[in-house]
């Protein structure tokens, strides 16, 4: 839950970092715009996770042992 809580929280700081690449002056700042897309990207690939992890683990086998995440 609280990896789920910190994702949500980065959504939203995304969505205001959405809004700033379509501002002209933020358009033709390059670095800015490889950064913002970055953290994009890291913000889906977490996103992504979380819902990998909670598919494998309603799909698990009864009396499966649960697998402890890297991080």
């Amino acid at each position: 839950m609280r990896e789920l809580c910190a994702a949500v929280q980065a959504a939203r700081v995304a969505a205001r970092q959405r809004d700033w690449l379509f501002f002209d002056s933020f358009g033709t700042d390059e670095p800015a715009l490889r950064a913002a897309a970055s953290a994009l990207e890291r913000l889906d690939a977490t996103l992504v996770g979380l819902c990998v992890e909670h598919v494998l683990r309603a799909n698990a086998l009864p009396g499966a042992k649960p697998r402890m995440r890297r991080g």
